[in-house]
């Protein structure tokens, strides 16, 4: 993704204490980097290009009121130097729960409904906001490859489905099937059985916007080549174009 020099760049599980984040490899092509990190686990960073972007304002780190361990989320209020529009960015890497009815998975729906309560207080504050990540969340029958399969288990269950359906309600659109209502497109293959080759997948990682931005959504997709790499993320790169 470097190579289309997105204005936002938002990462998960970057698995690093913030102070041994690669900060200055983002500072010398030109990128500020606001990060949230946690050793072997978890971590999430936000990188801005700084000749379009100011220096972001009003940040957090996880979910206020909720009480967490582990670095999941961050947030910032970006400004465009042209235009002077804001939108407020909120980074996620939700739990992945690991199976239902684990401790894991109460774990995820708990730290899924402190989100929801967190947004229902930005949208208090912030008319454009975009939510985007790592939500180990498959919305629909549509964004997994074999629907039977995955019926009722984790990822696809019906309690996380309703809770993604529920941060929709809350006036946000999912950018990749406001624009692309039919298509079965993954961003998650696992590394075993030939997965990707086979394109046996899931689309788990989304970027949401508020309802406002609807008439400045472009286009968004998936980018693939970066998981046909050597050794690459088993994830691939979702993106979102607005005109702001």
């Amino acid at each position: 993704m470097v190579e289309k020099k997105p204005d936002l760049l938002a990462l998960q599980e970057t698995k690093v204490k913030d102070d041994e984040f690669p900060e200055n490899i983002f500072e010398e092509i030109g990128y500020g980097v606001f990060f949230f990190g946690q050793p072997s686990y978890n971590g999430v960073a936000i990188a801005y290009k700084k000749s379009s972007l100011e220096k972001p304002t009003q940040l957090i780190k996880n979910i206020p009121e909720y009480d967490d361990q582990q670095s999941r989320l961050n947030a910032g209020l970006f400004k465009n130097k042209k235009s002077g529009r804001t939108i407020r960015v909120i980074c996620v890497y939700v739990p992945n729960g690991s199976e239902i009815g684990s401790e894991k998975f109460s774990y995820k729906l708990n730290w899924l409904d402190s989100l929801l309560k967190l947004i229902d207080k930005e949208k208090q504050l912030f008319q454009n906001i975009c939510i985007l990540g790592d939500f180990n969340i498959a919305p629909s029958d549509l964004d997994v490859h074999d629907p039977e399969k995955w019926k009722g288990k984790i990822l696809c269950s019906s309690e996380e489905r309703l809770i993604f359906q529920n941060l929709l309600n809350k006036d946000f659109f999912d950018s990749f099937r406001f624009l692309d209502n039919v298509t079965k497109s993954f961003s998650w293959w696992d590394y075993r059985q030939a997965s990707f080759r086979r394109n046996i997948g899931l689309r788990i990682d989304h970027i949401l916007l508020s309802n406002s931005l609807k008439t400045n959504c472009i286009d968004a997709g998936i980018s693939t080549e970066p998981r046909r790499l050597e050794k690459p993320s088993d994830h691939a790169p979702c993106w979102v174009e607005l005109k702001l």
